[in-house]
């Protein structure tokens, strides 16, 4: 059973302080957890990494800089790494790793996208505005993931980071191509950011999420939040959206939207005039931990049918089956 309900942070301190003389193990964070049974996450809920729990808990952690506004965007990327379950991309940060966070020469287009992720993942923004905010003089993301190479304790909970969640795929992901610019895995588990990456090669922040419609390219990609909190959406946004069997999924458009509009036709007539449509879902905004849930790739759905308008209730095929573990929350209730 896991004691992680009463490891607050009051006691992961006093844990942290006592474990080697209590357990007789080495104070590692793998030991850690694994002596209490607890997630990973925990630490970077609160107090921010396992870096900072220790220097919080009286043992010196030399290159960790508590005060720096930087070494906090580090953590969040350490923490923004947990939903990471691409099986080739854990490879790549495994190699990256090995390599003193430099990337290959040789490297291949995926690779190179993969690096990308792992910038933005990390550092946020480009490498300008990092520089500016953090008060770093980054020449290139390059050279700002090259940097982290010489600091300890980030390097050891990448490290452990990235072969925990190496060992822990259970899941099998497989590449779709959505055009000639861009791919995608299918099962894939990606923040809104490395979605748009992926497909867009740029982080459209500023797009609000729902559907998103890419003109140029003739895809759109549909951000479903299954399980909708009062709390954090209004009552507009309260979308009816859920999978009626592995096979298809029940989604609702906008409010605006109505059956002739140029949007509610492009969705009818999806079949016929060569628009694609992504599907991507979510459980919740937030997990337990207070980290942004990132979404499930459910690739492509083609429409079947629709009622009503504003918003219009439709009817999709999934072109690839949805799995049981996502089909269990995604179920109406």
């Amino acid at each position: 059973m896991s004691g992680e309900p009463i490891f607050n942070l009051s006691r992961l301190r006093r844990e942290c302080r006592s474990f080697t003389q209590n357990t007789g193990q080495d104070l590692t964070y793998e030991n850690f957890i694994n002596n209490f049974d607890l997630d990973w996450r925990i630490v970077y809920k609160s107090p921010g990494s396992w870096a900072r729990l220790k220097k919080q808990s009286g043992i010196d952690v030399p290159d960790f800089d508590e005060q720096s506004k930087y070494t906090k965007l580090l953590e969040g990327g350490l923490a923004r790494l947990f939903h990471t379950n691409s099986y080739q991309y854990l490879e790549y940060l495994l190699k990256l790793i090995s390599n003193g966070m430099v990337h290959p020469s040789n490297a291949t287009a995926r690779e190179d996208k993969f690096f990308q992720l792992f910038y933005y993942t990390v550092w946020m923004d480009d490498i300008q505005k990092v520089n500016k905010l953090y008060q770093q003089s980054f020449a290139s993301c390059s050279d700002a993931v090259r940097s982290v190479a010489s600091l300890k304790w980030f390097m050891e909970e990448l490290s452990f980071m990235v072969s925990l969640r190496h060992s822990q795929l259970n899941q099998t992901t497989n590449w779709l191509k959505v055009d000639d610019q861009a791919e995608i895995e299918l099962y894939g588990c990606y923040s809104s950011d490395e979605i748009h990456l992926l497909l867009e090669n740029k982080l459209g922040r500023w797009q609000v999420l729902g559907t998103q419609y890419n003109k140029e390219r003739k895809f759109a990609m549909v951000f479903v939040t299954l399980n909708k909190s009062d709390k954090e959406y209004s009552p507009s946004t309260l979308y009816e959206d859920y999978a009626i069997s592995p096979e298809q999924f029940h989604w609702q458009s906008m409010n605006k939207v109505r059956q002739n509009s140029e949007e509610g036709q492009r969705i009818i007539q999806q079949r016929e005039n060569g628009w694609k449509f992504l599907l991507f879902v979510r459980d919740s905004k937030q997990d337990e931990y207070g980290m942004t849930n990132a979404y499930y790739c459910l690739g492509f759905m083609d429409f079947d049918s629709c009622h009503n308008e504003c918003p219009m209730n439709v009817i999709w095929d999934m072109q690839q089956s949805i799995p049981g573990f996502i089909l269990e929350s995604a179920k109406a209730v």
